[in-house]
């Protein structure tokens, strides 16, 4: 099953632990922190990390998955979500993607003693202001940009919400006329 079809199970305490500890190292602290976010189609995921609130595909940065045997299409199912990375924390090693305009990319798989040192190492590439520009001002200011983040996933995510939102909308006026 994959996101698209079902709820995420909830990660153990132990992976949840090693999560908050591995946000925390690039500065993502608790009120920058979701767990069980429901997306606008009623799928959960089991943690998300934000640049700022509001929480929403502006602000998403970072999302994390229970490893699975559909990886691609979970991540892929995280798109409206508008999170440019995602890690499917496994009991071995945690595998990092890339959300992208074109489709997800699996970027690396991280074996698990070495995941905080991962973050550790990538903590100022990683870090919710990078990620925020990265997403949002590189399009425009010519910013740094960084490898994982696709300029173009941002615009498509708002586009397809504000179609979302205009039938939402027609489908009120007309249910609205009919009575």
């Amino acid at each position: 099953m994959s996101i698209a079809d079902s709820e995420l199970p909830r990660f153990d305490a132990r992976t949840g632990q090693l999560i908050r500890r591995c946000l925390r190292i690039c500065r993502y602290y608790d009120d920058l922190i979701e767990e069980n976010y429901t997306l606008g189609s009623n799928r959960n995921v089991p943690f998300v990390a934000f640049a700022h609130r509001p929480h929403d595909a502006r602000s998403s940065c970072i999302a994390f998955l229970p490893e699975s045997r559909t990886s691609r299409d979970d991540v892929a199912g995280l798109h409206e979500l508008g999170v440019p990375l995602a890690f499917f924390a496994g009991a071995n090693s945690w595998e990092m993607w890339s959300l992208r305009s074109d489709g997800p990319r699996r970027v690396k798989a991280v074996p698990l003693k070495e995941v905080e040192q991962f973050f550790d190492d990538n903590k100022e590439d990683f870090a919710p202001g990078s990620v925020f520009r990265a997403k949002t001002w590189a399009r425009v200011e010519g910013a740094r940009q960084l490898d994982f983040v696709d300029t173009g996933l941002l615009p498509i995510v708002e586009k397809e919400a504000g179609e979302r939102l205009r039938q939402l909308f027609e489908d009120m006026l007309g249910n609205g006329v009919q009575e």
